[in-house]
């Protein structure tokens, strides 16, 4: 085992895999489905010249400073759990983690170990986990070692790759450096104050049940697509809504409308899809902490930001009342952190000298200027900052008009002149889009 101490050894863990809950419909935390819950089995390693297994209660791990992983949000958070490593370990050796680096290197690179060992490693014969019978321990073996030289082959390339497209300071000093502060985040895990999220579900159930008498007397099932549109378009006679070419009911459809008993079920509808949000958020408490440990996946957006999942704590509006239920444990504070108009900002960066980038030379605030100097002329049925923030954000993520519409509540028609009105004040956006579009086109 000498020669396992190399320079870089690819280390990977094989875990328990049992659902989070014991069984659909239950709410009592089980095991997996998390890695926080998941237990070692064995582990494989690799330094491209050997292979082998081993048992993490006899055997001793390959050492951090040459470790490599392929997903260092999963096997950092397993190695913790089960006592082998310690976070100020992972901080003082930063193990590399090849999933990272081929999400640095090409975004829109499958990071999956087995579609990695195919298109780089140019791998046929590939054999995937769910091919795999578990309880076949010299199958399951094979496996677990054929994943650990993968990863051994892969790592060098992509070091190579790194370093001669100069990223190799940008993995190590900042993206390895994130997913160790969100492994961190999972290990630390949320307060939650449960007697106010008790109080918000009561209130909730509360007000759903008194907005529904209010809206009709009538027995309907509001979760029932067909009755709400046989008793908004047919009882209550409203126009017709649509969204995405389609007749809907929905909350975003029908916020436009005057009616008060659509008002009231528009309203209704935000605080089901509340309820639903806080109902789940109990469901992963532990009860022994009155924390939630959600799962933070640095590698599960394209756009380069990380997924919360178990439950998912990134979709809850920063002016909704669920904010509350967050509290800070004795003799700490809560700290609420966001960047200013950062997107715009990259942009303005790009287009270099103009009339976008002087809009950043102001001291009041970045979208009220703009919608002073864009949108302050004309009749406007939306507030002037809400149009000027969905036409910078929009354009610069690729909406359209119809899209535009759907998220103003407005025409498309209407979407269709801010947008013009925007290009029309700032052409060096509409040049930059289109050279970016071409370029992307005759380059790949």
């Amino acid at each position: 085992m000498e020669n396992t101490y190399c320079r870089s050894t690819a280390l990977d863990f094989e875990t328990t895999a049992v659902p989070f809950f014991n069984s659909k419909g239950k709410n009592k935390l089980d095991s997996m489905g998390h890695p926080r819950f998941a237990v070692i089995s064995f582990f494989s390693a690799s330094n491209g010249a050997d292979s082998w297994l081993g048992d993490p209660k006899t055997d001793p791990l390959p050492k951090l400073p040459g470790i490599v992983v392929h997903n260092l949000s999963f096997d950092g958070l397993v190695g913790i759990q089960n006592g082998h490593w310690s976070l100020r370990d992972l901080w003082t050796n930063k193990p590399n983690c090849t999933a990272l680096m081929a999400k640095v290197l090409k975004n829109s690179r499958l990071a999956g170990l087995k579609d990695l060992a195919v298109t780089i490693l140019g791998e046929a014969d590939i054999t995937r986990y769910h091919e795999v019978d578990k309880d076949n321990s010299d199958q399951f073996q094979k496996y677990a070692i054929k994943d650990a030289e993968y990863t051994a082959r892969l790592f060098p390339i992509f070091e190579n790759e790194l370093k001669a497209e100069c990223q190799w300071e940008l993995y190590r000093e900042v993206e390895l450096p994130f997913a160790l502060v969100n492994l961190e985040c999972e290990i630390n895990g949320v307060q939650i104050d449960r007697d106010a999220l008790t109080r918000m579900i009561v209130h909730c159930r509360k007000q759903i049940t008194a907005l529904g008498n209010e809206i009709t007397t009538e027995s309907i099932n509001f979760n029932s697509p067909k009755q709400l549109k046989q008793f908004v378009f047919g009882t209550l006679n409203q126009p017709l809504t649509y969204l995405k070419g389609k007749v809907s009911t929905s909350r975003k459809a029908l916020q436009t409308s005057p009616h008060p008993k659509v008002k009231a079920l528009v309203k209704q509808k935000l605080l089901t899809g509340q309820l639903r949000q806080l109902e789940n958020i109990s469901r992963f408490i532990d009860p022994s902490t009155n924390r939630i440990y959600p799962y933070i996946n640095t590698l599960g957006a394209d756009t380069g930001r990380c997924t919360s999942s178990c439950p998912n704590l990134q979709n809850i509006s920063k002016e909704s009342v669920m904010r509350e239920m967050f509290a800070a444990q004795a003799g700490y504070r809560l700290v609420v952190l966001d960047f200013s108009q950062i997107e715009p900002r990259v942009l303005a960066h790009f287009l270099g000298k103009g009339g976008f980038r002087s809009l950043f030379d102001r001291t009041e605030d970045f979208y009220t200027v703009l919608a002073r100097e864009v949108f302050s002329s004309g009749v406007l049925d939306i507030p002037a900052r809400i149009i000027a923030k969905q036409a910078v954000l929009g354009v610069m993520y690729g909406l359209g008009p119809k899209t535009m519409a759907e998220n103003l509540g407005c025409t498309t028609a209407q979407a269709r002149e801010y947008l013009e009105r925007f290009y029309s004040h700032y052409p060096e956006i509409l040049e930059f889009k289109n050279t970016q579009l071409e370029r992307a086109r005759s380059c790949g």
